[in-house]
C-alpha cells in the first residue's frame, strides 16, 4: 500500500469531533460562498451568517475565532490579515482576517453534498407498490 494511505487524513477531523455542528457550519457557508465565486469570506461575515441560526444564539465572536483558527490548523482553511479599512491603530492590533476553503476541503464537501442528494435519490416507489395503489383507487366508489 502506498504510504498516503496508511496516513490520517486530518482535513477530515471537523466532521467528527465535539463541534462538528459549529465546524460543518462553518464550512458549507464558505462552501456556498466558494460555489458563487466569492472565494475569500471575512471573519465577521462568517459570524454573521451563523447568528443567524437559532443554534448560534449563545455564540460568541471569540469562539468563531476559536473555530476559524482550529479549521485553519487542521488544513481545511487558509486565511489572510485584512489590512483594508484600518481606522485606528487598535483595529490593527486586533486583526481582521478572511478566510477561503482549502482545495481538499472543497472536494470533501463535494462528496458530502453527493452523499446527502444520493440519501434522497435512493427512497423511490416499487414499480409493483404503484400498480397496487392504482388498483386501490379505482376499486373506491
Amino acid at each position: 500500500m502506498n504510504e498516503k494511505v496508511k496516513k490520517p487524513v486530518i482535513e477530515t477531523k471537523y466532521l467528527n469531533v465535539e463541534n462538528t455542528p459549529r465546524y460543518r457550519t462553518i464550512v458549507r457557508f464558505l462552501y456556498i460562498q466558494f460555489e458563487q465565486l466569492k472565494y475569500w469570506v471575512q471573519s465577521d461575515d462568517i459570524y454573521e451568517e451563523l447568528k443567524k441560526d437559532n443554534y448560534f444564539n449563545d455564540y460568541t465572536r471569540e469562539q468563531c475565532s476559536q473555530d476559524l483558527e482550529t479549521l485553519c490548523n487542521w488544513g481545511n482553511l487558509k486565511s489572510i490579515q485584512d489590512t483594508k479599512n484600518f481606522k485606528t491603530i487598535e483595529e490593527y492590533i486586533n486583526k481582521k482576517f478572511r478566510y477561503q476553503l482549502t482545495q481538499q476541503t472543497i472536494e470533501i464537501e463535494r462528496m458530502l453534498i453527493r452523499l446527502e442528494n444520493m440519501e434522497i435519490e435512493t427512497f423511490s416507489l416499487e414499480p409493483t407498490l404503484i400498480e397496487k395503489i392504482a388498483r386501490g383507487c379505482c376499486k373506491v366508489k
